[in-house]
C-alpha cells in the first residue's frame, strides 16, 4: 500500500512492508508527540531558537524510533508550520506574507521524499519564524518600561492584554509571561493597580461622584469598580473619601 511505501522509508533496506506489519498510533505515542508540539510551541512564543531546534531533532528520532509513518510526521509537520503562522500573525505581520508563507511550505512539506528532509525544512521553517519575531521586539527591559508608561497614558482607555501585545508586535503569551517575570505581577493586575491609583487622586482632588471617577479611569462598571477598589484599598471608596477629609 501507498502507507506501506511511505513507512519502508525508515527501513534499512527500504524494502516494502505489509500494511498488517505497520505499529498502530497508539494513545501514549499521540500524547508524547502532543508534549513535543506544546513544548516546540512555548519554544517559539518565547524566541529560544536553540530549544526549538533541539526539540524538534528529539521529535524527529522520537519519530524514527517508534517508525511513524511518514504521511503521519507530515500531518505533524503542519501542526508546527501552524505554530509559526501563529505567532507570526500575532506579531502583526502582514498577511500576504503569512499565507505566502504558508502555502510554501506546505508545499515543501508534503513533497519532502525521506524524514531527514522532512525535519531539516521543519528547522528551518522554525529558524526563519523566530528570527522574523525577534527582528520585531525590541530589547526587553526597554519593552516593558515602554508598556509601563503606555499604560500609564492610556488608562483611561479600554486596554487588553490583546490589544497591548499587537501594539508592541509581540505575541499575547509571549508579553504575559514577560511582564511577570519581570514584574512579578500579571499584566491584567499592573492595569488594575494603574487606574486604582489614579482613582484615589481623583477621589482627593475632586468632587466627582463614585461611577463617574469609575468612568475617568477606563471602568464603565461602577460596581466592578467599587469590588475592585476595596480588593486594592482595603476600604471603600467612601471610606477613603471620609479618611482623606479629616
Amino acid at each position: 500500500s501507498e502507507t506501506a511505501s511511505e513507512f519502508a522509508l525508515y527501513s534499512d533496506n527500504n524494502s516494502i512492508i505489509e500494511y498488517a506489519d505497520l505499529p498502530q498510533l497508539s494513545t501514549p505515542v499521540i500524547r508524547n508527540i502532543k508534549t513535543y508540539i506544546d513544548n516546540l510551541y512555548e519554544a517559539v512564543e518565547m524566541l529560544n531558537l536553540q530549544y526549538a531546534i533541539k526539540i524538534i531533532k528529539d521529535l524527529k528520532h522520537y519519530c524514527i524510533k517508534n517508525k511513524l509513518p511518514l504521511i503521519e510526521v507530515k500531518n505533524v509537520g503542519i501542526l508546527i508550520l501552524n505554530i509559526c503562522i501563529k505567532q507570526l500573525w500575532a506579531y502583526n505581520f502582514l498577511e500576504e506574507h503569512i499565507f505566502s508563507l504558508r502555502n510554501n511550505f506546505c508545499t515543501i512539506i508534503f513533497e519532502c521524499k525521506n524524514i531527514e528532509v522532512l525535519f531539516k525544512n521543519l528547522c528551518d521553517i522554525t529558524e526563519s519564524t523566530i528570527k522574523d519575531l525577534t527582528s520585531k521586539t525590541k530589547y526587553q527591559g526597554d519593552l516593558i518600561d515602554d508598556i509601563e508608561n503606555y499604560i500609564n497614558e492610556n488608562y483611561n482607555k479600554e486596554l487588553s492584554l490583546e490589544s497591548i501585545a499587537a501594539t508592541f508586535y509581540i505575541s499575547a503569551g509571549h508579553l504575559s509571561r514577560l511582564f511577570k517575570s519581570k514584574k512579578k505581577i500579571n499584566l491584567s493586575t499592573y492595569i488594575q493597580s494603574v487606574r486604582i491609583e489614579k482613582a484615589k487622586d481623583l477621589i482627593a482632588t475632586t468632587d466627582m461622584h463614585s461611577y463617574e471617577i469609575a468612568e475617568m479611569v477606563g471602568i464603565n462598571d461602577p460596581v466592578y469598580f467599587s469590588k475592585l477598589f476595596k480588593k486594592f484599598t482595603g476600604c471603600s471608596v467612601r471610606h477613603f473619601k471620609s479618611s482623606i477629609n479629616k
